[in-house]
């Protein structure tokens, strides 16, 4: 069975499969590469050598945005705290700072925080589709990571469900309805724990389900 991340334009499956849980909006098949890629090129700034260059920086500025804001899964463009997980993060020859993301080589080039924000705007407003189907996949994700990630007891022996006033099943409840108003199913997934059932129980009754 599969999802449908909704949008106003041509909307996209976003099935709940391990690789989506596993790689969220970066999901990739070995065979056929990323799933939910955005493929509009938007303006390119004359600092920036070309088109492929300025879409994996669009990319890394992405994965920074979602760390810092995480898991909320929609993605939020309107402001950055840092470069994700507080410093500078790399892939292949890009590299992202505070100022923003540079690619090294022989022809290096630029492109100001500014200018990498606007430009994914620009994308998702282009490619409504893949923007919901992304967000969804990555709802999907942090739906499946924090399910298991409290089961275990600490180091202490004590239950990890429960920490003072936070508990884990209310986690789940917001991440379950996060699944549900993109568009997904939250029952579609294993649930790995007694808190994961609670949660996605209480989201579906909130939801009149």
């Amino acid at each position: 069975m599969q999802q449908l991340a909704f949008s106003l334009h041509e909307p996209i499956h976003v099935e709940p499969d391990p690789t989506v849980l596993l790689g969220g909006a970066n999901a990739r098949r070995r065979t056929t590469g990323p799933l939910f890629a955005h493929q509009h090129v938007p303006a390119r700034p004359a600092s920036v050598r070309d088109d492929q260059t300025w879409l994996g920086m669009l990319d890394l500025a992405e994965d920074a945005r979602r760390y810092d804001q995480a898991p909320d899964p929609v993605l939020d463009l309107s402001r950055r705290d840092r470069a994700g997980s507080g410093g500078p993060i790399g892939s292949g020859n890009l590299m992202l700072d505070s100022n923003g993301c540079e690619a090294w080589g022989t022809d290096p080039s630029r492109a100001s925080w500014a200018q990498l924000l606007a430009g994914r705007r620009e994308q998702r407003h282009v490619e409504p589709g893949i923007a919901a189907a992304r967000d969804l996949a990555e709802a999907y994700h942090y739906l499946d990571y924090y399910g298991k990630v409290y089961a275990a007891p600490d180091f202490l022996g004590n239950d990890q469900t429960v920490s003072g006033s936070w508990r884990a099943d209310r986690l789940i409840a917001h991440l379950a309805r996060q699944v549900l108003d993109l568009g997904g199913d939250p029952t579609l997934l294993s649930t790995h724990s007694d808190y994961m059932r609670a949660g996605i129980s209480a989201a579906l009754a909130k939801d009149g389900r």
